[in-house]
């Protein structure tokens, strides 16, 4: 990873915690009642879950559904929840970017 050491037993660990929490959310994200950060947050921790080498299963395509069924109509980004605080604060550009790159990992 562009030669910055990873702590390996850290990163197993986060990754465990994601699939606990995921898990007990599947349901929620197919009927698109996401908590905490909303569609912006799902995008990267999609993004993340593929950073890792994490494999697609059920819970990833649950996490999908509920990211494309949060689409503005004209294929963009909605607001989803406020995240006013640097370098969280961004355009709807970047957060229909990220979407999109999500849905296409």
């Amino acid at each position: 990873m562009a030669g910055l050491p990873v702590n390996e037993a850290g990163a197993r660990n986060q990754l465990a915690q994601l699939k606990g929490q995921w898990l007990a959310s599947q349901e929620e994200f197919l009927q698109s009642l996401n908590a905490g950060g909303g569609p912006n947050r799902l995008g990267e921790n999609l993004l993340g879950l593929e950073g890792a080498g994490y494999s697609p299963n059920t819970i990833t395509d649950s996490a999908i559904v509920d990211l494309a069924e949060a689409r503005a109509l004209d294929g963009g980004s909605t607001v989803g929840e406020e995240q006013p605080r640097p370098p969280i604060t961004e355009s709807s550009i970047a957060r229909t970017a990220r979407a999109i790159r999500a849905l296409r990992a």
